[in-house]
């Protein structure tokens, strides 16, 4: 799972004047595909850019222009950007040359220069020190330590993490809080310090339960499942004990069964397909235990196709949405168990496929 950066969000008041142009014509930016609501959003704001007076609102709508173009066109995003930092120094806008360099810096870590990102990270926080503005400070600190996660000083990042923590927890902000935690679970994780981010999992999960948070506490209970599922995965290759591998196993489908009930709950039918291809592997990973053992090879044959039955359902949604790289692995997997079962040509079949998407992705 990957670290998540911080973008911070454009003034909210410019909702309010959104309202007045909500018929505005298209500018010379909207020329990529958007969602229906920010297409919307795009003619508005840059019919507010086009009329307003006011320099520091337009600073706020180009801000907001950004936002929306960050998505999907890193360069484009840059150079509205640019536009709206020269107004910004014009009339000396310290909230908007923070907000400006905070995008430089969010901008060059996704395009993979993280000591660069830094440098303007630490320039907005300067800026947001000076003016008081704390969540300012919290989304510079998590970006900071993002990018050191990026560069492998995992030292560092936590340092970062646990400032921008404290900053949120003194705000309350709940949500900017738990991708704090999060962010420290995955660099816990990756550092192979199980412990320490199973317990940071279940501070975001504690937390988004206590907040009604359903989205995050369906992602909580999906990465515990993952948590669980490796565990057993781990211990069942290293001939461990049985019972402790069983219980790994019934934790891991009890996790990520909540994680389903959650994302049926929200509609989020996009975030299923993650919950899909763990039970998937779970019961690939049981399948390949029982047959190193003595089970019976139909009680096999039947755990594996429960895992098929998962994996099917996992790509049919990537599918329905164009996710590319879970195609590929659920592709993959797909043809693992099917060359388990001796059924060569559907191994053959599904191998291509993911081989075609794992080229066409890059990964």
């Amino acid at each position: 799972m990957r670290i998540k950066l911080h973008l911070m969000r454009a003034h909210h008041f410019l909702i309010t004047l959104l309202f007045l142009f909500a018929f505005a014509n298209r500018s010379a930016y909207a020329q990529h595909t958007f969602s229906a609501g920010d297409q919307h959003l795009l003619d508005s704001l840059n019919r507010v850019i086009t009329v307003t007076k006011d320099d520091s609102i337009r600073v706020h709508a180009l801000v907001s222009v950004v936002n929306i173009y960050i998505i999907q066109d890193l360069d484009t995003a840059m150079a509205i950007a640019k536009r709206a930092e020269a107004i910004a120094k014009k009339i000396n806008m310290k909230d908007g040359l923070g907000g400006c360099y905070g995008i430089y810096g969010y901008i060059m870590a996704e395009k993979g220069d993280p000591k660069g990102a830094i440098k303007y990270h630490l320039l907005s926080m300067d800026i947001n020190k000076e003016i008081g503005n704390e969540k300012g400070i919290g989304a510079d600190l998590i970006n900071i330590a993002g990018c050191y996660y990026i560069m492998g000083d995992m030292a560092k990042a936590l340092e970062y993490d646990y400032k921008a923590l404290a900053i949120t927890e003194k705000m309350k902000d709940y949500e900017t809080m738990y991708t704090v935690l999060n962010n420290i679970t995955i660099a816990f994780l990756d550092q192979k310090e199980d412990d320490k981010g199973l317990q940071y999992r279940f501070k975001c999960l504690k937390l988004a339960m206590d907040h009604h948070m359903k989205k995050e506490e369906a992602n909580s209970y999906s990465e515990l499942g993952s948590i669980y599922r490796n565990r057993f995965n781990r211990l069942a290759k290293a001939g461990g004990n049985k019972d402790s591998i069983l219980a790994y196993k019934d934790k891991a489908i009890h996790y990520t069964s909540k994680a389903i009930e959650l994302h049926e709950e929200n509609h989020d039918k996009k975030a299923m397909r993650g919950s899909f291809t763990n039970f998937g592997l779970i019961y690939r990973y049981w399948g390949d235990f029982m047959s190193k053992g003595d089970y019976p090879k139909d009680t096999i044959t039947a755990v594996q196709n429960r895992a098929l039955n998962y994996f099917f359902k996992a790509l049919k949604i990537a599918e329905e949405f164009g996710i590319k790289q879970t195609m590929a692995f659920n592709n993959e997997y797909i043809s693992t168990i099917y060359l388990s079962q001796g059924k060569i040509r559907e191994a053959e079949q599904y191998a291509v496929k993911s081989y075609d998407l794992s080229r066409e992705v890059g990964i």
